[in-house]
């Protein structure tokens, strides 16, 4: 999957979106486009059906039908039927294009808000835990970003269990190793920069570190965002100002 703005993304995951406008008496004050309809090629706008929305999706970056599919705002549909909308969005976060994943991504976020239009979505934890773990499987490092957004959209069991069963990484190190007089290259210290990439432990810690949980930072910061280069030899973490 193509490297987008991971900032924008962030917010974009965790930001309420064109949340509903009602005026006191319970009267939806959105515009079709708000609402999810599709305007069709005869310049009509048209309620969404999952194709319509998936296609708005992929073809115009319009993810607001494909939200209003899963929440069952223009009539309700059979959970098979919502279970296959659902499908395909994580297939385009996973494998899609850079515009398409990140408004697939946008799309199951805001399709389980509370504060919106219709009925929350409840797959939305099941979703990104499935992104997580595609992306995990493929060491892709935006397999991070995913897990915070569990712990987000109501995963933070999960989250706690993936911390809690994975292993711990080796201490990083600020530079190359120290070449050790007489040592084989092979009998050197391998190279483990800091930070430490690809260690689902520090993924999960630093995600339950932000609120409020996970290993003591005298724990944390050595194996996970700085260390020694070696063990004679301690490096300070980095200055915070700089």
């Amino acid at each position: 999957m193509k490297r987008f703005n991971l900032m924008f993304l962030t917010l974009a995951l965790t930001v309420p979106v064109a949340l509903a406008a009602q005026t006191p008496e319970g009267k939806d004050r959105r515009g079709p486009r708000e609402r999810g309809m599709v305007l069709d090629a005869s310049g009509e706008w048209r309620n969404p059906t999952p194709e319509t929305a998936i296609g708005a999706l992929v073809s115009d970056g319009v993810y607001l039908p494909v939200v209003a599919i899963l929440r069952q705002e223009f009539g309700t549909r059979s959970p098979a039927e919502l279970d296959r909308v659902a499908d395909r969005l994580v297939s385009l976060v996973v494998d899609g294009g850079e515009r398409s994943a990140l408004r697939a991504a946008v799309a199951l976020s805001v399709a389980g808000h509370e504060d919106r239009q219709g009925t929350p979505w409840p797959g939305v934890r099941a979703a990104f835990i499935r992104i997580f773990e595609t992306l995990r499987a493929r060491e892709d490092r935006m397999a991070a970003l995913y897990l915070d957004t569990v712990f987000k959209v109501g995963g933070q069991d999960y989250v706690r269990e993936v911390f809690a069963k994975s292993e711990r990484p080796p201490a990083c190190v600020f530079g190359p190793p120290p070449n050790i007089a007489g040592a084989e290259p092979e009998e050197r210290e391998p190279l483990n920069l800091c930070p430490n990439r690809g260690y689902v432990w520090c993924d999960a810690g630093r995600v339950l570190i932000e609120y409020g949980e996970g290993p003591p930072p005298a724990v944390f910061e050595p194996l996970c965002n700085w260390g020694t280069i070696h063990e004679r030899s301690p490096i300070p973490p980095p200055n915070p100002t700089h």
